[in-house]
């Protein structure tokens, strides 16, 4: 057989051999490194050329030797190319494998050091399964320590040991720390705040047999807000209190001048009323007094000096006028120092138990010469059995006033009745007349002391305009009210009331 078929079929049975050994190479049961992969290559080669160079010089007839350790060369090449080739697939293939088993843990490794939020797993012994950066960040840890496996207490003493939970043993100190951070676990939702100064929220869940997983969220920022917030609020309800006691010291103030206001409101009318009165009583002196004094001094003036001038008639009628402007005069007085005695409050209330029938009798007595000379008929009505609780003096001075200003304004040939209605608690008293009436304009003001002149009655009586007035301010001190219905043309009717006894 010529050489190079020789060289071909040994060439094909180290391949076949070669081939099997690199299938046993690639099932992985070879350890070797990958150092000693590269080195094999590089040794296969080198044996390879030394076998291919040797059947060359043996094809050549240049050695006989050759042709047996060229085949040996070519083996041991293709071997060792073998060798390194499956070596080196069988790492690949494990780096591979590797690397897709690696990718999703550290997608989560990415996932959790990008978050704000500190995380940290603890194992049921306590130790360190898996940390972020910010967890680290927050608690102020180095690389070295946070490792896989790292006991809780190691971390717990690594701050005691820089001063964190306060001087002393850091061993003591580490282990009652320790202690009290087991002990809280179940505790719920937390604040801490780190060396640093950084305020975190920390929430913890318990997973039975995996472990302890913690959150931290820095809420330091929040927690200076709500101190704001909280001191912005306080310094409102601060202004809030202050407007509204500045408001209270305003309405106070305004209560203060509207009732300022109010009396001196009250003190102004009070004083034009005074004013009034004393217009009234200088009116009074310089007129309504002077009037009949200088028809007292005329009439006894014609008695004594033409006293044997006249006859008896005219006698008879100067007498009668003598007695007249007596009359009026002793009523005007009477008046006057009723009217003083109220202004001065020297007026003595004195109320007692009095039937009703005999006021009105001896005021129809009083006043029955009057009315017989104007032919005005006084009458009676109804008058109630029960008696009053009143002032004896200030009620017949009421009854005499408005049964005179009856008479004086009734017509001769006119009527004057006085009659009475009792209800649960007052006696109504009424004097009725048939005489002129009142408009209306002159009711508004009729019981005001400065209510205008007075007006002339019937026969051209005069008056003061005082007594309305005095019977107002006596019911009122009685305690009972006056009020007056009249139409001009159609009479008038005064009524006013006192307590039932």
């Amino acid at each position: 057989m010529p050489p190079t078929i020789d060289t071909l079929l040994y060439s094909l049975q180290t391949l076949s051999v070669v081939g099997l050994i690199i299938l046993v190479f690639r099932d992985g049961r070879v350890l070797a490194s990958g150092r000693i992969c590269r080195y094999g290559l590089a040794t296969g080669f080198v044996l390879l050329l030394a076998g291919f160079g040797l059947l060359l010089l043996d094809n050549l007839g240049w050695a006989a030797w050759p042709h047996g350790l060229a085949l040996a060369a070519s083996t041991s090449g293709l071997m060792t190319i073998g060798f390194g080739l499956s070596r080196l697939t069988a790492e690949a293939n494990q780096k591979d494998r590797h690397l897709e088993a690696s990718e999703p843990s550290l997608h989560l490794e990415i996932a959790l050091d990008l978050i704000d939020q500190g995380f940290v797993i603890w194992n049921e012994q306590n130790q360190l399964l898996a940390c972020n950066k910010k967890y680290q960040e927050f608690m102020g840890y180095p690389d070295r320590l946070m490792q896989s496996g790292t006991s809780l207490f190691a971390c717990i003493f690594y701050q005691a040991q820089l001063g964190t939970y306060g001087s002393g043993d850091p061993d003591v100190i580490a282990q009652d720390q320790y202690q009290k951070i087991i002990g809280e676990r179940d505790a719920g939702d937390v604040t801490v705040t780190t060396a640093s100064g950084t305020i975190l929220f920390v929430r913890r869940y318990y997973v039975p047999g995996y472990g302890h997983i913690t959150t931290q969220t820095d809420i330091t920022k929040l927690k200076s807000n709500e101190t704001k917030l909280i001191k912005n609020e306080e310094m409102l309800r601060r202004q809030v209190l202050e407007l509204r006691d500045r408001e209270e010291r305003l309405e106070n103030q305004a209560e203060t001048l509207v009732s300022q206001a109010k009396k001196m409101d009250r003190a102004r009318r009070e004083l034009e009323v005074l004013n009034a009165e004393k217009d009234k009583l200088f009116s009074i002196i310089a007129h309504d007094l002077r009037g009949p004094f200088a028809s007292l001094v005329s009439v006894t003036e014609l008695l004594a000096n033409r006293d044997n001038q006249l006859d008896d008639d005219e006698v008879a009628h100067l007498h009668l006028s003598l007695h007249q402007e007596g009359q009026n005069l002793f009523k005007l007085l009477e008046n006057l120092l009723e009217w003083s005695l109220l202004q001065q409050n020297a007026t003595i209330f004195n109320p007692e138990v009095l039937p009703l029938e005999p006021l009105v009798r001896s005021t129809f007595a009083l006043y029955g010469a009057v009315a017989k000379e104007k032919n005005i008929r006084l009458r009676t009505g109804v008058l109630p059995k029960a008696p009053v609780l009143t002032d004896e003096n200030m009620a017949h001075t009421v009854l005499r006033n408005l049964v005179h200003n009856a008479l004086k304004f009734t017509p001769d040939g006119g009527q004057v009745s006085v009659s009475a209605d009792a209800d649960n608690e007052w006696m109504w008293i009424s004097i009725s007349d048939t005489g002129i009436g009142i408009c209306k304009d002159r009711i508004i003001t009729l019981f005001e002391i400065n209510a205008g002149k007075s007006t002339p009655g019937t026969d051209g009586e005069v008056g003061s305009g005082l007594g309305l007035h005095l019977c107002c301010a006596l019911v009122k001190k009685c305690g009972g009210s006056i009020h007056v219905k009249s139409q001009a043309g159609k009479g008038s009717t005064f009524q006013f009331s006192l307590p039932l006894a």
